[in-house]
C-alpha cells in the first residue's frame, strides 16, 4: 500500500521520481523501488514524505483511510448532517430565514443552496477544531516525552554514579569484572561493534575483535549499561550505523549511562565534542549527550 500511496501523492504534487529523489537525497531508482514495493524506506524518509505531502504516516503506510488524523470520519459527517437539519428546521420554525428577500418564504432551491453552504462551513469548522485539538494533543505528547526523556536520563546517570562509587572506578571493564559480567572478544564482521546478553543467567558482553581500544571502552560502557539496567531484554546490539534511538528507549538509557561513566568527570569544550566522539568510535549526533551529564 505504501508504494501505491507514494506514487499517487508524487503524481498529485507534480514530482517525478528524479525530483522527489533529489528532495530526499536518494536516486530515482530508489523511489521506483519503493513504489514497486521491492524495497522499504527508512522511517526518517517516511516521516519526510508525510510532511512533504501533508498526510499522516499512517495514511502513507496504508494503515488509515483518511489522509490526516483530523480528517472527518463517517460519524463526523453524520453528526454534521444531524446538526445541519436541526439548524435549518429551527431557523425555519422561528422564522429567522424569512429575513431574506424581504420576509419571503425560502424556496426549496434556495434552501438547498443554503444547506450546501452551511454544510461546507460546519464541516470546515469541525475539521479545524479537530486539527487544533490534534495539535494540542501533539504538544502534550511532546511535553510528556521530554519529561520521560529527562527522567530516564537522570535514572541512567544515577545508576552509573552508583557503580562508580561502589567500585571506585569509571573503567567499564573493571566494573564488569567486579560485577561478575563475562567479557568476550569475537569476530563480528564490519557492522556490529558489540552486544550484550543474558544466557543461563550469565550476563555477557561480546566485543568485536576489530574494535580499537577506545571504541571497545565506549561499547563496553554502553553494553554494561544494558547489563545493569535491562537484564530482562535478551540481546542488545550496538551497530556501527549509529542510528539515533527513539526517545525513552533502552538504547537512550544505555547511552546516558555510558557517557556518565566515561566523560562525567571531564570538562569537555563543545568545540571538541566531535573530536572526542570520533576518538571513541561514536557517531557525531551523540554530542547531545554531553549536555545531559553536565
Amino acid at each position: 500500500m505504501f508504494g501505491i500511496r507514494l506514487k499517487e501523492l508524487r503524481t498529485k504534487y507534480g514530482y517525478t521520481q528524479e525530483t522527489l529523489g533529489e528532495k530526499l537525497g536518494v536516486s530515482d531508482k530508489t523511489i521506483g523501488a519503493w513504489e514497486r514495493g521491492t524495497r522499504e524506506p527508512p522511517m526518517k524518509s517516511i516521516k519526510f514524505l508525510a510532511n512533504l505531502f501533508d498526510v499522516s504516516t499512517d495514511y502513507l503506510m496504508g494503515n488509515a483511510d483518511k489522509p490526516h488524523y483530523y480528517s472527518l470520519t463517517d460519524k463526523d459527517q453524520q453528526d454534521i448532517d444531524t446538526e445541519l437539519e436541526n439548524m435549518l428546521n429551527g431557523v425555519s420554525e422561528n422564522g429567522g430565514i424569512n429575513y431574506f428577500q424581504n420576509g419571503a418564504k425560502l424556496s426549496d432551491q434556495d434552501r438547498e443552496l443554503l444547506k450546501a453552504s452551511m454544510r461546507q462551513t460546519i464541516a470546515l469548522s469541525k475539521e479545524l477544531a479537530k486539527r487544533n485539538s490534534h495539535q494540542r494533543n501533539i504538544e502534550v505528547v511532546n511535553n510528556n516525552l521530554e519529561a520521560l526523556l529527562m527522567t530516564k536520563a537522570h535514572d541512567a546517570i544515577a545508576s552509573a554514579d552508583h557503580l562508580i562509587r561502589q567500585f571506585n572506578s569509571r573503567d567499564p571493564f573493571d566494573i564488569a569484572k567486579q560485577s561478575g559480567i563475562y567479557i568476550d572478544f569475537q569476530e563480528l564482521g564490519t557492522d556490529i561493534l558489540g552486544y550484550s546478553m543474558h544466557s543461563y543467567r550469565i550476563p555477557t558482553i561480546v566485543l568485536n575483535l576489530k574494535n580499537d581500544e577506545l571504541t571497545n571502552l565506549s561499547i563496553c560502557g554502553h553494553e554494561l549499561g544494558h547489563c545493569k539496567m535491562h537484564s530482562r531484554f535478551d540481546t542488545n546490539f550496538f551497530n556501527r550505523m549509529g542510528l539515533r534511538p527513539s526517545v525513552g528507549s533502552v538504547e537512550y538509557e544505555a547511552n546516558c549511562f555510558m557517557f556518565e561513566l566515561l566523560f562525567g568527570n571531564q570538562e569537555i569544550s563543545p568545540m571538541n565534542y566531535g573530536a572526542v566522539l570520533s576518538e571513541y568510535g561514536l557517531p557525531g549526533w551523540m554530542h547531545e549527550y554531553f549536555d545531559l551529564i553536565k
